[in-house]
């Protein structure tokens, strides 16, 4: 299992999509749990919380 994996990585250009896929996604993880962790802990009102959380729908929908 662990030598397809790497057999799959040493293609030329699987590592920089994983890498770029990785990228993709950790906006999503920043906008979505950080800022609004830091909100709650900034005493930001919950209705601005929910509107920040639209933000996410971008990368939510981006397959469409």
């Amino acid at each position: 299992m662990l030598h397809r994996f790497f057999t799959i990585v040493r293609q030329p250009y699987s590592l920089s999509l994983l890498l770029l896929g990785f990228a993709s996604g950790l906006p999503l993880a920043l906008t979505s749990g950080t800022l609004q962790a830091w909100m709650t802990v900034a005493n930001v009102n919950l209705k601005t919380i929910g509107f920040f959380s639209l933000v996410g729908q971008a990368y939510v929908f981006k397959f469409m």
